[in-house]
């Protein structure tokens, strides 16, 4: 009997060793709907910035976590390719490039700083079917593996040389012969793989090859073998993919080699089918095959397969990987033929099941999770039961007519499920209504429960969904007895009952939709908490559950999130979205730890660390089925919590939920500045300034964190310092717009946050040169000061002017005043003196009347040259005509005026004015009384320069104008014209009249 107990044993312990251990990993797609230019992927690769960039079978991307660049034959001058079908990339430090192979034999060299191709290279093909397909980097030399063997570039020289001739005879078809893989170790030798032949290894400096090792040496077989991948485990050991499976090779500074074909445990079965694709990450090796993704350590003992979190049955994506590479986290980016995947090495605290992974399930609405032993747990669905089996990850249907919210398990270790039609007892696989089993809840097994407590070792209580209350079964008694708002001595204010939860000191709380009662252990009394909204006052309703955390307790409150009191009720506080919760509307809530409360709810599900008072929100893209639950779906079994809802269920583990508190790597990316003419577009990640030219409409600039964990969760914020004083957040918006800034300098700072709300410890920062427009200019500011000044000075010139021209007309005037009216008045004194004395007195009494005229005649002249309404050439005239035809009809003398209709309204200065006045009053007055003429005329018009001309001609006796007469007033009228600016013309002869012309100069 003994023996065979032990043999049974070492069975159990031979299968538990050799069965296959997993991993459960969230895993990130990308496809051409996200922007990724083809599905194929050849070869990724990381740049020293962190960005990631893409091989393709149709052109090259620049990945950022949130979107995707393209370079490709047809793109702009500064991502155009030569070709679109990428084979390999190779980061090259010292120049700051990415090259890029092409397999027609052609080399790109893109900037990973400035994003542009600042290189193309094309080398030559031996024919149609020489193609190149891997690349390695030594020193300054581009060793391309090609169809047709080796092909070196000198990057220094610019040129192409002559690489190494293959050691191996050619036989057969060209593909065969191809280089498909070709690596630099860590001692500068380059390793050819050689497909069907061998490997060749070659001094890099010499270019000789030091080392020929044929397949039969690496397989002990003749057969065919094609090399896939290589990777350096540590110095002097390698590891080669191949069609066969796994070789791994350590050589000494000799090369004295020592090959390995067998591997221990579950990796012997894995080393024998084809590896498509290695990398290592984080300690370990990550290895792809036909049969999917695994991992394993550096000593190769362990081997663990990698499945997804969610959607996991879509497993033809690992199924078919064509490239791995760690980015510098430790997290894998994976090349497929269906797009690109990137995988977080750490394992995930979540496995989500919904209807995109298992569509033959037919997962939709779940109801209840219930976990069984031997790893399966119960589904309740709307209009289905369906059984999951971890072992096998498959789901059987038990029923697909009723709709299941709850269950349970019994005195007697019998399941018990809730449809929507009653109970019913879930054994072999099938469903048994409960009373065959339990006649005792006949009575109650049309209900729809949500709840149950079990107190003791035989009381099982029971909360109902159908307003009946709760229900309390006594297993050993079979007796039932049921609570609701009837019963006695215990009184429910409602009968809808949403939970039954039981605290450490034994008493039962019973929540509703109305309130909450708390119900003494011996179920002697019941109190009613009447829990009031802090804000409002409202009572509070709608509870979905309940948690104990040191003697408080935290409520589930749909409308207004995590409600915390005391025993009594009193409220301390009041979590919701404003404090960092997902959502207010709050299902489930559980104590995961001592110092985490998890919660689900209709949109994410939230973690409240109870010593910082802080959130973390989880969502689809973490790895949940979906962002909604249901309320009444959520139970903890095994230090784990099933919850779910809407299109499935999650299985959460609470011990994986690490922070990440490593903020984004933050970077400025494009900066697009628009004018009027045109928009320029650049890139530099090491800008620190940026011009902006003066024509600059709107400036946008965008910047990057690098976060590939949660990309689409990255949060921004930025301030200019000399425009603001706080942060302004700009939630998972990567740039800003700059518009109507005034030209200066100014200074941005961006920082970025994690989906944690870790901000990178110190922000980025550029300066700003806003160039002013030619009018914005200091050098314009001071021009138009000085203009300003130089307008004022002017104004105060011409004022002054002004008040000197008329000082000087009032001292003119105050000089008429003293040299005519003083003359006349003393020559009335004498008349009037002489009309006393003698006693013929009449001729002395005209002469004072004539000077008295004349007196009045001055003074009202004086008075008209100031008055201002009256300054224009047309009341001139007039002027003149009163003041001539009473003489000229005297004299029996024909007087004729004349003004030019278009300078009538012309405006005149009070001194042009009476300047022009006193020489005409003058020069007419000599006409009258010395040239014994027939006829005067005034014309006023402009001349032929179009400048004012003011001709006074009579047809007198004339004179001779050389003889320079000295009367005639004519030098008095020449020195008035030349004060205001005219010229004194005068034309006469004897016999031919006389004509005096003055005119503007």
């Amino acid at each position: 009997m003994s023996f065979h107990i032990a043999c049974f044993l070492l069975l159990i312990y031979s299968f538990k060793s050799v069965s296959q251990q997993t991993e459960t990993h969230l895993l990130l797609k990308y496809t051409q709907n996200d922007g990724l230019s083809s599905y194929n992927i050849h070869h990724t690769l990381q740049d020293p910035k962190g960005f990631m960039w893409i091989a393709t079978q149709d052109g090259l991307n620049l990945f950022d976590g949130k979107a995707f660049s393209r370079y490709t034959e047809n793109a702009e001058k500064t991502r155009k390719l030569y070709g679109t079908d990428i084979r390999w990339l190779i980061t090259d430090t010292s120049r700051h490039w990415v090259w890029v192979l092409n397999p027609e034999i052609v080399l790109n060299a893109v900037d990973y700083e400035t994003g542009k191709v600042v290189k193309t290279i094309r080398g030559l093909r031996a024919d149609n079917d020489d193609w190149a397909v891997s690349m390695t980097l030594y020193r300054d030399q581009l060793w391309l593996g090609c169809t047709n063997g080796i092909k070196i570039y000198d990057i220094v020289r610019q040129a192409w040389i002559n690489g190494p001739s293959s050691p191996f005879k050619k036989n057969g078809d060209d593909d065969l012969y191809a280089v498909r893989t070709i690596f630099t170790d860590r001692s500068g030798r380059i390793w050819a793989f050689f497909n069907h032949y061998g490997i060749a290894v070659i001094d890099g400096k010499t270019k000789n090859i030091i080392k020929v090792i044929t397949n039969a040496q690496l397989t002990g077989e003749t057969g065919p073998l094609i090399f896939k991948t290589v990777i350096e485990l540590k110095p002097g050991e390698l590891l080669l993919g191949t069609s066969s499976g796994l070789i791994a090779l350590s050589y000494n500074n000799s090369l004295k080699l020592v090959i390995r074909r067998r591997f221990a445990g579950p990796l012997m079965t894995l080393a024998r089918e084809q590896t498509t694709a290695m990398t290592k990450a984080a300690g370990h090796i990550y290895l792809a095959g036909n049969s999917g993704l695994y991992k394993t350590d550096e000593g190769l003992s362990t081997c663990i397969k990698i499945k997804e979190s969610n959607s996991n049955g879509e497993e033809s994506w690992l199924n078919e990987i064509n490239h791995l590479c760690t980015d510098s986290d430790g997290n894998l980016w994976i090349g497929c033929k269906r797009g690109l995947a990137y995988l977080s090495t750490t394992s995930s605290a979540f496995r989500g099941f919904n209807n995109t992974g298992y569509a033959h399930a037919g997962l939709t609405h779940t109801y209840n999770l219930y976990p069984l032993p031997f790893g399966k747990i119960l589904v309740g669905q709307e209009k289905s039961l369906l059984l999951y089996d971890s072992t096998t990850d498959r789901f059987s249907k038990i029923d697909q007519k009723r709709s299941f919210n709850f269950a349970f398990t019994d005195f007697n270790k019998r399941v018990i499920v809730s449809g929507d039609d009653g109970l019913y007892v879930f054994t072999a696989g099938k469903l048994i209504p409960v009373n065959a089993y339990y006649p005792e809840l006949k009575p109650v097994s049309g209900n729809y429960i949500n709840s149950a407590i079990r107190i003791g070792d035989s009381l099982e209580v029971i909360g109902s969904d159908n307003d009946r209350g709760f229900f309390c079964w006594n297993f050993k008694r079979r007796t039932l007895r049921i609570v609701n708002n009837n019963s006695s001595p215990i009184r429910l204010r409602s009968n809808i009952v949403k939970k039954i939860f039981q605290d450490s000191s034994g008493r039962l709380w019973v929540l509703s939709d109305f309130g909450i009662d708390v119900i003494e252990k011996d179920f002697s009394k019941v109190s009613y908490l009447n829990i009031k909204n802090p804000v409002s006052g409202n009572p509070l309703r709608l509870y979905f559950d309940i948690c104990e955390v040191n003697g408080r307790f935290w409520l589930a409150n749909y409308s207004l999130g995590i409600v915390e009191i005391d025993a009594a009720g009193k409220v301390f506080q009041v979590l919701n979205s404003a404090n960092g919760l997902c959502n207010d509307g709050v299902y489930k809530i559980f104590r995961v730890d001592r110092d985490n409360l998890m919660v689900t709810s209709n949109n994410g599900l939230s973690v409240y660390n109870l010593s910082t008072s802080s959130f973390t929100n989880y969502y689809e893209e973490d790895g949940l089925h979906s962002s909604a639950f249901d309320e009444n779906c959520g139970i903890e079994s095994g230090g784990k919590i099933y919850a779910g809802g809407l299109n499935g269920f999650t299985i959460i583990d609470p011990k994986m939920l690490i922070i990440d508190r490593h903020p984004p790597k933050l970077y400025f990316t494009d900066i697009r500045i628009d004018s009027k003419l045109a928009s320029t577009v650049s890139r530099n990640l090491n800008i620190s300034e940026l011009l902006v030219p003066d024509d600059a409409l709107q400036t946008t600039i965008s910047f990057t964190g690098l976060h590939y964990n949660n990309s689409k969760r990255v949060q921004y914020r930025y301030k200019i310092e000399e425009l603001n004083d706080d942060w302004i957040d700009l939630g998972t918006r990567n740039f800003i717009n700059i518009i109507g800034i005034n030209p200066g300098r100014y200074h941005l700072s961006v920082e970025s946050s994690n989906e944690n709300g870790i901000w990178t410890t110190a922000p980025i920062r550029l300066s700003m040169i806003f160039v002013p427009k030619w009018y914005q200019t200091l050098w314009f500011e001071v021009l138009m000061i000085l203009s300003l000044c130089s307008v004022l000075y002017s104004i105060y010139r011409y004022r002054i002017e002004q008040v000197k021209i008329q000082h000087r007309i009032r001292r003119d005037i105050a000089n008429d005043l003293h040299d005519d009216l003083g003359s006349s008045l003393n020559s009335i004194k004498i008349f009037t003196h002489l009309a006393i004395e003698k006693k013929q007195n009449q001729s002395y009494l005209n002469e004072i009347e004539t000077l008295i005229t004349g007196m009045t005649a001055g003074l009202r002249d004086m008075l008209w040259v100031l008055e201002d309404s009256q300054d224009n050439i047309d009341v001139l005239m007039e002027r003149i005509k009163n003041f001539v035809l009473p003489l000229a009809h005297a004299n029996g003398i024909k007087f004729e005026i004349y003004v030019d209709p278009g300078i009538k309204n012309q405006h005149l200065s009070k001194i042009e004015k009476r300047n022009l006045l006193l020489i005409a009053k003058e020069a007419i007055n000599n006409c009258f009384k010395y040239s014994k003429c027939s006829n005067i005329s005034v014309v006023i018009k402009p001349d032929h320069h179009n400048r004012l001309s003011f001709a006074i001609t009579d047809d007198g006796i004339g004179f001779q104008v050389s003889s320079k007469p000295t009367g005639y007033g004519l030098g008095n009228m020449q020195h008035r014209a030349e004060q205001i600016g005219f010229q004194f013309l005068l034309a006469s002869a004897p016999g031919k009249g006389t004509c005096i012309t003055i005119a503007r100069a």
